[in-house]
């Protein structure tokens, strides 16, 4: 029988020190990157007041935006996009039914008869 020992890992041969040196390596390259990014969320945010802002959408919206923020952060532009895109399909149906435009929303709704009843 064979016990884990005698199976090599099969995603990776590193070790977890290695693998700990790798993301920190990750981590510390591009931190000017980074920071600038973060100061333009920053700017960003004290434009949206002290308090912030309500976003509309419940926690769909907010986790998105909020994984949009991590995304611009890292880098991830094309992940950033998409999320965005998600947050505003979220805060239109919110708006659609705050505004008893909708009584209900469907589960599926094409994104252009969103944009028209806005």
């Amino acid at each position: 029988m064979n016990t884990k020992s005698d199976q090599p890992d099969l995603l990776s041969d590193l070790s977890d020190l290695d693998f700990m040196r790798n993301l920190l390596a990750d981590l510390h390259d591009d931190l000017d990157g980074k920071v600038s990014q973060l100061h333009l969320l920053s700017d960003l945010s004290g434009k949206m007041g002290k308090r912030g802002t309500m976003i509309f959408g419940g926690p769909a919206a907010h986790l998105a935006w909020v994984e949009a923020r991590d995304c611009f952060v890292h880098g991830n532009f094309v992940a950033t996009v998409l999320l965005c895109q998600g947050m505003v399909e979220q805060l239109f149906a919110a708006y659609l039914h705050a505004g008893l435009l909708m009584d209900e929303i469907p589960e599926r709704i094409q994104f252009r008869k969103t944009l028209h009843l806005c």
